[in-house]
């Protein structure tokens, strides 16, 4: 009779540890969504993203970072506004231009999304033939390294193209990451390739097809 009633007087009590499991959840589902409205899912770039600052060069270089515009995809063909120049975000078009060199113009809404993908963008401006500034952009990209997640034959995420609307005569733009020069200064530029590569939402070395 003891034994039997010391045993049906005995109820253990799961409260503290259901309690203590509950606050461990609690506790992992607050730090989950802090991470998350700090990064998840989040396109734009900190202070802590920005690399050393480009060196001004002989060419009055301006590289600067540039505030976030969105990253929101539209019909190609879409009227695009920027607020820096070159663009370095915003709206932009669902397809990506080839990489390398472009023969003739690839449009902004394009290589904005290049951009995206963590690539590099340079640019430039000539009311005429210019080989020369071409041939030196070419030299930049080509003496930027290998990308080991290209497949042949794109080499790296680097895109060269003229753009018109350009105010300066030589440009590069990465995600929000711009240079401004009044000429090629290729020391200049191939820091701006090594600070900025591959630093956007996006890595991706897949090929793309607008020209």
């Amino acid at each position: 009779m003891f034994m039997s009633s010391t045993l049906n007087s005995y109820r253990p009590s799961f409260a503290p540890a259901l309690a203590c499991v509950r606050s461990f959840l609690m506790a992992s589902l607050t730090s989950f969504a802090l991470l998350c409205a700090a990064g998840c899912g989040d396109n734009v770039m900190s202070a802590s993203d920005m690399a050393a600052p480009v060196p001004t060069g002989n060419c009055n270089g301006e590289q600067r970072m540039v505030a976030y515009e969105g990253a929101t995809h539209l019909p190609i063909g879409t009227p695009l506004s920027f607020a820096s120049n070159p663009p370095a975000s915003g709206s932009h078009y669902p397809t990506w231009g080839t990489w390398g060199l472009h023969t003739t113009p690839l449009p902004r809404g394009h290589y904005v999304h290049n951009a995206e993908h963590g690539g590099i963008v340079l640019l430039y401006r000539c009311d005429k033939p210019c080989p020369d500034v071409e041939a030196a952009l070419v030299s930049v990209m080509n003496s930027a390294p290998q990308d080991a997640t290209c497949v042949a034959p794109v080499r790296n995420r680097i895109v060269i193209t003229q753009d018109a609307l350009l105010d300066v005569p030589v440009a590069a733009m990465a995600w929000q990451q711009i240079y401004r020069a009044n000429c090629v200064d290729t020391d200049a530029l191939r820091a701006f390739v090594a600070a900025f590569y591959d630093r956007a939402p996006e890595s991706l070395c897949a090929q793309g097809s607008a020209n």
